[in-house]
């Protein structure tokens, strides 16, 4: 006896909105999905808008989908450049704007897979009410459409539950460089997404030293010895990451004196990088503010070329 079809219980007028989202899916991502705004004491919402480095994510995938490549990529980031957040948006659209999708999110913390559910939450439920879609389940680990049979998934990495009778389309492993097992976590999850064109695999992470798993993995990707496409972002392309406009040069050229004296090695540093006043001041505004004068954590977690992460 044949399976009947699953009835899909979606409006029209949504059905019409989703397949002309799935043509414009950056713009879909920018007027229609919310994050929470950074100023502190506000905690409100603001539309997303992609930045530089999220961006350089989006067009790195495109040009794997115009080659008629499957989209396998390794990103080794700084922090604070929003890639988790960009990627997450990416996850939920996929899901949300395509029938019969599933999507797994995993981090290495149970906290920080929380945090990025919390954030598809905050997709959902900040979609103008005429375009939302019914949910039968959205919990703690899991988010499903029933109109559409699309769902996201969260795990944290080296959980015991199984993905041997559930097929992934995408998976974006976050901070995998701090999984305790990051080939382990590859094995079990991502042997079970499909190599088919349409499926993605994301990683991403800020490094955390030489000789782990993710070391190894991200090496073998810029070699081309695996299937991974290697992408580094180096912080100071990021507008974001600079400090505003000096008041005049002469304030400049202070400041400038003040922050060698201090730090010496970031003169050497912005010359040989060819950072700007600004940029270089932000650096240094986070060496002494954040990391109490730590260079070496400083140049692991802000980066300014791979190698260099990998400390």
């Amino acid at each position: 006896m044949a399976h009947k079809p699953i009835k899909h219980l979606e409006a029209p007028e949504v059905a019409l909105f989703r397949k002309q989202a799935r043509e414009k899916e950056i713009p879909f991502t920018e007027n229609f999905l919310c994050i929470t705004t950074k100023e502190a004491g506000l905690y409100g919402m603001q539309k997303l808008k992609l930045n530089w480095s999220q961006l350089q994510v989006e067009k790195a995938i495109a040009e794997m989908e115009q080659d008629r490549r499957l989209v396998r990529l390794a990103i080794c980031k700084s922090r604070q450049v929003g890639i988790s957040t960009g990627i997450s948006a990416r996850d939920f659209r996929k899901a949300y704007l395509n029938n019969n999708t599933n999507v797994v999110v995993m981090a290495h913390l149970d906290s920080v897979t929380k945090n990025l559910f919390n954030m598809h939450h905050k997709f959902l439920y900040n979609l103008p009410t005429d375009i939302q879609l019914p949910i039968k389940r959205s919990n703690k680990e899991e988010m499903l459409w029933t109109a559409i049979a699309s769902q996201i998934i969260v795990r944290t990495a080296g959980s015991k539950q199984s993905f041997r009778s559930f097929t992934p389309h995408h998976l974006h492993g976050s901070e995998c460089a701090f999984m305790k097992d990051f080939n382990d976590v590859r094995q079990s999850v991502e042997t079970a997404v499909p190599d088919v064109l349409g499926s993605s695999v994301i990683y991403e992470t800020t490094s955390f030293g030489a000789g782990t798993d993710w070391h190894r993995f991200y090496e073998a990707a810029e070699e081309g010895d695996n299937n991974f496409r290697a992408l580094f972002l180096e912080w100071f392309k990021d507008p974001q990451c600079q400090l505003p406009e000096f008041e005049s040069a002469l304030v400049q050229d202070h400041f400038l004196e003040e922050l060698f004296s201090k730090y010496p090695d970031l003169k050497d540093r912005m010359e040989h990088f060819k950072l700007t006043p600004r940029q270089i001041g932000f650096y240094g505004g986070m060496l002494r503010n954040k990391y109490s004068g730590d260079q070496l954590r400083l140049q692991q977690e802000f980066p300014c070329t791979a190698k260099e992460s990998f400390l």
